[in-house]
């Protein structure tokens, strides 16, 4: 990564403005995964239901890959964007120094970062959330929950008992989900008000 010139107050605050923009657009495209069962991260009930209403997931920060540092051209480009914790973000992509200029993508599972080979960009792979609480855009019920499952069981030619146990904690865990978003909306509700 070679030294750049110093930019102009001008050049940095477009930098800057270009950064802030592909975070908020990662963000956007985020929403749109998580509309349709997906995600870059697995993210819980909750943090669904926090990005498709307020269009992120608190506690994370949308981490630009390829530092802007050294990449600038990457500055607003939202492929470029892996969502972290902070501590994530911080102690791990760039070591505990936010100076620290990163090229990979930093791997939570394993704390390591997986570099890019010079200008090479991996986008963030998209996933299956393993609990989802949106399907084509529309929040999914506990009803809705049962009449897939049973669509899906009678699809397989399963047997119901055999799926029973795992569908059922699944239903808990969305029910579970359901009542600490409601309760957690009621707080804030509760804080502003005040």
């Amino acid at each position: 990564m070679d030294e750049k010139p110093q930019l102009s107050v001008e050049e940095k605050k477009k930098l800057n403005s270009e950064r802030q923009k592909a975070v908020r657009d990662a963000w956007g495209k985020e929403k749109a995964r998580v509309a349709q069962g997906e995600g870059t991260r697995d993210w819980s009930p909750e943090q669904q239901k926090e990005i498709m209403e307020n269009g992120h997931a608190d506690g994370y920060d949308g981490h630009h890959m390829k530092c802007v540092s050294s990449y600038p051209e990457q500055a607003g480009n939202p492929d470029n964007i892996q969502f972290l914790t902070h501590d994530e973000h911080i102690q791990g992509a760039h070591q505990g120094n936010t100076h620290t200029r990163t090229n990979g993508y930093y791997n939570p599972d394993s704390g390591q970062m997986e570099n890019f080979n010079g200008d090479e960009l991996k986008p963030t792979d998209s996933q299956s959330l393993s609990e989802p609480c949106y399907e084509n855009g529309e929040y999914i019920t506990k009803t809705q929950s049962v009449s897939a499952f049973k669509a899906s069981v009678k699809s397989t030619g399963q047997e119901p008992s055999s799926t029973a146990h795992d569908f059922n904690a699944s239903i808990k865990n969305h029910a579970a989900a359901e009542e600490r978003a409601s309760a957690s909306e009621q707080t804030r509700s509760a804080a502003v008000s005040r």
